[in-house]
């Protein structure tokens, strides 16, 4: 029984509406064809496309970088043993532990703990594995959480991509001194959350280095911190921010990035 990880749901399918003829044959009605369309027309004049994205999740604290082997993630029940037995790439050490499985790749070292994946279908369930990994080790001392959200969007059009660029940081004053310049990163800062939580939002935002050409790549940091408490090692409070809170800051990740794109 491994009821700490819980695949994803599967989606449900929505059929579109039809009408059916004298001889029982299907058919789309005229005014559901058009809908349909106006959708695909929508679609194809999107000016950007979601490439690739990823979550991870950044605990800042005291590990033991020894203790997160297959093993172990079996034995507690935290994954089956068949993946465990499967698991090739993994290094194990006093000072640093990093372990890939299919759907997930944890790194731990003494002073960070990191969860992440790839697949938008896991983000749920490696939260989740997060939560059960220090449900267990209860008290491992931790100050610090970080909820990132990453993503890689391509423009379809070089001149649009190009014009995105200029919006984000018109280059007029720069001419004055430089040759043809360009934007390459930029971060912005919130530097106070209106949640009630300690920490900050950091957005970043450069050239796609995995999406070429015209990609540009956004990274998300949303940082939970908590001043320590006598005789409580934190792990609480972090436990409550993935219980409560990460759904929400992905869905307020991903509408920053939104609002960033729509200028485009």
């Amino acid at each position: 029984m491994f009821a700490r990880f819980r695949p994803p749901a599967r989606p449900t399918v929505q059929v579109w509406p039809t009408a059916h003829d004298a001889c029982g044959s299907t058919a789309i009605s005229l005014d559901t064809a058009s809908r349909f369309e106006n959708i695909l027309h929508a679609i194809e004049n999107q000016p950007t496309s979601l490439e690739i994205t990823g979550s991870s999740l950044v605990l800042l604290g005291d590990f033991n970088p020894a203790i997160f082997q297959p093993h172990w993630f079996s034995s507690q029940g935290l994954i089956p043993p068949a993946e465990a037995r499967e698991a090739k790439d993994f290094v194990v050490h006093n000072e640093l532990t990093v372990l890939k499985l299919p759907w997930v790749q944890v790194q731990v070292t003494h002073k960070q703990f990191i969860a992440s994946t790839t697949q938008e279908s896991h983000f749920e369930a490696v939260r989740d594995l997060v939560i059960s990994i220090f449900s267990l080790l209860k008290h491992t001392p931790m100050q610090k959480i970080g909820i990132n959200l990453e993503q890689h969007h391509r423009f379809a059009d070089v001149e649009r991509y190009k014009e995105f660029g200029h919006k984000l940081a018109p280059k007029d004053a720069w001419r004055k001194t430089l040759t043809d310049p360009g934007l390459v990163k930029m971060i912005v800062v919130q530097n106070t959350r209106d949640d009630g939580y300690r920490g900050h939002i950091q957005v970043d935002l450069e050239v796609s280095d995995r999406v070429r050409p015209g990609g540009v790549y956004f990274r998300v940091n949303d940082h939970f911190e908590w001043p320590p408490a006598e005789g409580a090692p934190g792990t609480e409070t972090a436990l409550k921010i993935l219980s409560n809170e990460f759904k929400k800051s992905l869905n307020r990740s991903r509408k920053t990035i939104d609002s960033i794109l729509s200028i485009a």
